[in-house]
């Protein structure tokens, strides 16, 4: 049973431990799921928004050459309509500035203005007209233009010009950008919103069954520092022990900078999350613990007992077998012709052949005793009761048994109140059962005192005897049933070991209590107290 109990505790730790590791295993993979998450996010985030301004630089380019197109068209039709303005003699300057692209046409010998165009409102002057019409062919308001120079000038076509500039800086932006992805070098600061971040961890570990509080900050491996914290309480806790991820794990040719993220209450959330199977494996265990230890008290009591029972038959066999074979031998010799003509003899055996019917008759009865007070069938006849008188009787009664040892019993009565109510038979038999034991148990010429004295609401009784004493080891079982303090021989003192457990078992029913005080080779001494109302 022992063992099997242990390998059931054995399997029971093992799964509990494999419950754990599986808890933290899942832990660990959430805590990754939801991290993972969060990056593949802010990546699409920072993906999104340099789209978003690719797609703007490219509405305003389509913007600029819209507007290029209109000023031309508008200049083919003005010298489709006027020949004479066709004249190879006049050259077309184009100031480029970071605000607008003016076209200005003069002639070229005078150096007079023909036309002028403009970016922000294209308008045709017709040189020569009095009234000064013109003519509004395109607009773009909020439209701005920044080339690498504020001005340029020259005689080369406008198409070919802007061409040139928006090729150039376009292909240098896409090789670089998408290439290197030279814009990514920037401080990491400056491409997070930590207020953001935080609110997408906290989002994604909900997500992921994870809710136990979390501190995270932004570790930057270059600069050896951390670059942000949520509070700041746990910054050796987050280098230490906290779970790292490469924050943009796609940005080629930079040094990764890591997202760290650390549980202050990871244990105790662990252990929360496992109460059920803790509390279950602890019942479990308490009820098999219980289940056990009742079972093996309950074989070795049984045992006990068992071995108490054969004492006890063995006991009562040699205490009956002697005043039996006392009786047959008395009842033999009366039947001798010569005891019979001597009537002084035959008187001899029968008195002897009376006693010890009287002997068995109260071996009997106390056996009858103990069977009635088991079955709590023992009725009390309460009666003013003079505890000192009584006392005096159950002494002179036994001293014959006493002096026959060549002992001495001794009365030192100082209660001032002595009147109980009780039942005088069952206490004479309670004090003969205690003072028979002193006498017992002690060695040749026994001493025997009896005292008594007044405590609060009763009367303390005392038997005191200097003889063997009882180890402390038996000191707690001498109100067992049954129970004997061995002494070598089991047969050397008489007894069933039925006194004691009577002694505590009336004086309880009186409303009292006993107690017994004693050390081996220095003598015992039993006090029995009773109160005055029971």
């Amino acid at each position: 049973m022992a063992l099997s109990l242990a390998g059931f505790i054995v399997l029971q730790g093992y799964w509990i431990k494999n419950a754990i590791a599986l808890k933290e295993a899942n832990f660990d993979r959430g805590v990754n799921k939801a991290i993972s998450d969060v990056i593949y996010k802010l990546e699409k985030m920072e993906v999104a928004n340099s789209i978003r301004q690719k797609m703007y630089h490219n509405k305003q380019g389509t913007k600029l050459f819209n507007l290029i197109d209109s000023i031309n068209n508008a200049f083919t039709r003005e010298i489709e309509s006027n020949p004479t303005d066709s004249n190879p003699t006049t050259q077309k300057i184009f100031n480029i500035t970071s605000e607008k692209i003016n076209v200005v046409v003069l002639q070229e010998h005078t150096g007079e203005i023909i036309k002028t165009f403009d970016t922000s409102v294209v308008t045709i002057t017709k040189k020569g007209d009095p009234e000064g019409h013109s003519q509004i062919f395109s607009e773009s308001p909020g439209f701005t233009f920044t080339p690498d120079s504020n001005a340029s000038k020259g005689f080369e076509t406008i198409e070919t010009r802007i061409d040139k500039y928006l090729n150039k800086t376009a292909l240098v932006n896409d090789v670089f950008e998408d290439l290197f992805n030279l814009k990514h070098y920037q401080a990491i600061e400056n491409r997070l919103n930590f207020i953001a971040l935080d609110s997408m961890i906290s989002m994604e570990l909900k997500d992921n069954g994870i809710s136990t509080p979390y501190e995270f900050g932004v570790y930057s491996p270059m600069r050896n520092v951390m670059v942000s914290e949520k509070t700041g309480k746990y910054h050796k806790e987050l280098l230490e022990e906290g779970y790292a991820f490469n924050i943009f794990p796609r940005d080629l040719f930079m040094t990764p900078e890591y997202l760290m993220i650390y549980f202050p209450d990871q244990d105790s959330y662990m252990m929360s999350q496992m109460t059920w199977i803790l509390a279950i494996s602890f019942v479990l265990l308490l009820v098999m613990g219980s289940i056990f230890y009742y079972t093996v008290s309950t074989i070795i009591k049984q045992k006990r007992l068992s071995d108490i029972k054969n004492d006890f038959i063995n006991n009562m066999t040699h205490e009956f077998k002697t005043p039996v074979s006392t009786i047959a031998l008395a009842c033999e010799a009366l039947n001798d012709k010569d005891v019979k003509s001597e009537e002084c003899v035959r008187n001899n055996y029968i008195n002897i052949i009376n006693e010890e019917n009287k002997r068995l008759g109260t071996m009997a009865e106390k056996i009858l005793q103990t069977a009635v007070l088991d079955k709590g069938q023992i009725r009390l006849n309460y009666e003013l009761t003079d505890v000192h008188k009584l006392l005096s009787e159950v002494v002179k009664n036994m001293k014959i048994q006493i002096h026959a040892r060549k002992g001495e019993i001794y009365k030192e009565f100082e209660a001032k109140d002595y009147y109980v109510r009780a039942d005088k038979t069952l206490l004479v038999n309670v004090f003969t059962n205690v003072i028979d034991n002193a006498n017992k148990y002690s060695p040749e010429a026994p001493i025997i005192k009896v005292k008594t004295r007044n405590v609060a609401n009763g009367i303390l009784i005392c038997i005191e005897d200097q003889g063997i004493g009882i180890s402390k080891a038996n000191l707690k079982k001498v109100f067992e049933k049954l129970y004997r303090v061995h002494t070598g021989n089991i047969h050397n003192v008489k007894g069933f070991g039925l006194g004691l457990h009577y002694v505590k078992t009336i004086v309880e029913e009186h409303g009292g209590h006993v107690s017994v005080e004693s050390e081996l080779k220095k003598g015992t001494r039993v006090k029995v107290f009773l109160p005055f109302e029971q």
